[in-house]
């Protein structure tokens, strides 16, 4: 690769990658007939299109722009198309409930959102898109105001303690800190990147402009594939990527099924959560020729704070993973309560200092006055930093431990939640007199949000999984609420856990005297949840089913039928007597199964003829 300047903004550095690597690949996706690819020189002109597009709807420097977080080529060209004029992105999920997705336009000050796909739904802004077949000449952007290294990128929302969720504002220096010559990872003209994160979930900055912004390619995991070890290869051998990112959750699954599916990823980083040493030892020792690191930050400091390259000896019977030193443009205070730096070998608060801290949190300058302080470095200069709120310990060797959190905070599936906003919308509802929403853990170690709510009897008839559905993003939904008379308080005053009861209680058998069909769906769901469910009638999702439980379903369901079934099959029959119904069906009908069969074909169609074209 040709040396390639630095220039300290996303949209000047791309455009002279391009320049550089103009008909190389910078883009692959998974089209009709196959896999496709745009070059460099594709896709700027493809952006240039969506900068006129928005400059003719009169966006400019400085102004928000919605972008649905669909994963899909044209995404990638509103990216950079926004952040040429100066503009900045905010990642909207169309699968959040409306109320959620006008509260986000309106905190952010969005008036147009761009998507390059239907979002099949209706939006709290003004919706632009890009013409298939347009007519006549191309409209050609006109010279933007040039962004600074200080100009907000874009604004990430992440759950809020205070019951409102916070918008980090990140500006174009802390991109470039992340993938400018980085030293945890190559990032260069042979990097091929996996984009498998959602928009609005920070991994996707380096699974973007990551390989994007080296001369690269990007490789845009089809929207319409479940993230299974079985996808998961046949992406990969079809695209030859060498590179991805997965959340310790979804790291843990992939190795229970399948450790062999990443095979050929010379680089996998992980984390979100804290790591299984289990699955960590299991995937070094079927992966060979694959780096795992892990990864840890918050998406104040954008993306990566420390990352550890796990060596090929980790022992298996270490009490946990490290997740390492700081990253190249980054550096860390371990303090006590009073922001006094500690020595090695004490517990204390994580600070990060460095070129990846954001701006601050949107129109929020108290939370931002109480995160982003300036810390003694230890050496007696002072310098700006960000609050964590983990609890870390530096050994002797220099390595930080992750122990916890300082506070509620808490990761499910690498999502970030905080229990008081969850609390907040349930108090909402007419008929609750308290609430409180914990994390329990199942049988199998599982992770879920319960809420224990003290309403009268009117309110204990509702379904409040389904209002609180109308409020908060999936995630947030508790995967559990239990009514009780009262909260259990022990001597101290505070919440006694102990005396709260056990949602993943024993059930009895509710399939006796259901057909046998039902009776073997039911089977495959206590397999997958480690318990029985209330009812054949019970959503998989009431059942405590999480988004990743339900690809592991799916895959079981696969296999055990010997047959390819649909992507949305879990969702679509979202109990046990539907899926039971419709697995009968299937049986007895020839007609194709349809959606990911297809997918797969095509892919296992390009990985015969090589290389994608």
């Amino acid at each position: 690769m040709a040396t390639i300047d630095s220039p300290p903004v996303v949209g000047l550095r791309i455009r002279e990658v391009a320049q550089h690597h103009g008909d190389r690949s910078a883009v692959a996706y998974l089209a009709a007939n196959g896999w496709r690819r745009w070059s460099y020189d594709q896709l700027m002109a493809r952006a240039d299109r969506v900068a006129a597009c928005l400059q003719q709807d009169g966006a400019g420097p400085g102004d928000p722009i919605g972008i649905i977080t669909a994963r899909h080529p044209d995404t990638l060209a509103a990216l950079i198309a926004i952040l040429g004029l100066g503009a900045h992105y905010v990642p909207l999920d169309p699968h959040y409930p409306s109320a959620r997705l006008e509260l986000l336009c309106r905190d952010a000050g969005v008036k147009r959102i761009f998507s390059a796909v239907d979002p099949g739904t209706p939006l709290p802004a003004k919706l632009l898109r890009l013409a298939e077949d347009p007519k006549g000449p191309l409209p050609v952007p006109h010279d933007a105001v040039q962004p600074t290294p200080e100009t907000p990128a874009y604004i990430m929302f992440t759950s809020g303690s205070t019951g409102q969720p916070k918008g980090v504002v990140v500006p174009h220096r802390a991109i470039m800190r992340l993938v400018d010559a980085p030293d945890f990872m190559s990032l260069d003209a042979d990097t091929t990147f996996l984009w498998l994160a959602p928009l609005g979930f920070d991994a996707s900055t380096l699974e973007i402009w990551g390989p994007l912004l080296n001369g690269g390619c990007c490789v845009v995991y089809p929207e319409t594939q479940l993230p299974t070890a079985a996808s998961i290869r046949d992406v990969v051998a079809a695209t030859r990527v060498n590179a991805m990112w997965l959340t310790a959750s979804l790291f843990n699954s992939l190795i229970d099924r399948d450790p062999h599916c990443l095979s050929g990823v010379a680089t996998v980083l992980t984390g979100g959560e804290a790591l299984s040493v289990a699955h960590v030892t299991k995937a070094l020792a079927a992966l060979p020729g694959t780096q795992l690191i892990n990864g840890y930050g918050p998406t104040e400091n954008t993306t990566f704070t420390t990352c550890y390259r796990i060596p090929r000896d980790f022992p298996s019977d270490a009490p946990r993973v490290p997740i390492g030193s700081p990253i190249r443009g980054s550096e860390v205070v371990i303090v006590d309560d009073a922001l006094r730096p500690l020595p090695k070998g004490a517990e204390g608060e994580l600070i990060a200092l460095g070129d990846g801290l954001a701006l601050g949190y949107l129109n929020r300058p108290g939370l931002t006055a109480e995160r982003f302080i300036t810390v003694d470095r230890g050496d007696g200069r002072m310098e700006p930093g960000y609050r964590t709120g983990d609890r870390v310990l530096r050994r002797a060797d220099g390595l930080i431990d992750y122990l916890g959190r300082d506070d509620d905070q808490i990761k499910i599936d690498g999502h970030r939640i905080e229990p008081g906003e969850i609390e907040r919308e349930i108090a909402l509802i007419s008929g609750v007199r308290d609430c409180r929403v914990l994390v329990v853990k199942g049988p199998q170690g599982q992770k879920r949000l319960a809420a224990y709510v003290i309403a009268d009897a009117t309110t204990r008839g509702l379904d409040l999984r389904q209002l609180l559905g109308s409020k908060l993003p999936p995630f947030m939904v508790p995967h559990h609420v239990l009514f009780l008379d009262s909260l259990p308080i022990n001597a101290n005053g505070k919440l006694d856990r102990s005396a709260l009861p056990d949602p993943f209680r024993p059930i009895e058998d509710v399939t006796a005297g259901a057909s046998g069909g039902a009776a073997t769906v039911a089977g495959w769901w206590e397999r997958i949840l480690g318990r029985r469910v209330p009812s054949i009638d019970t959503s998989f999702f009431d059942a405590g089913g999480t988004s990743l439980e339900a690809v592991r379903l799916f895959e079981l369901i696969e296999r055990e039928l010997g047959r390819e079934i649909e992507p949305t099959f879990v969702f679509r029959y979202a109990t046990i007597r539907r899926q039971a119904d419709a697995i009968a069906t299937l049986a007895s009908s020839d007609a194709p199964a349809g959606g990911r069969g297809q997918l797969r074909r095509a892919a296992l169609a390009q990985r015969q003829r090589g290389r994608a074209a």
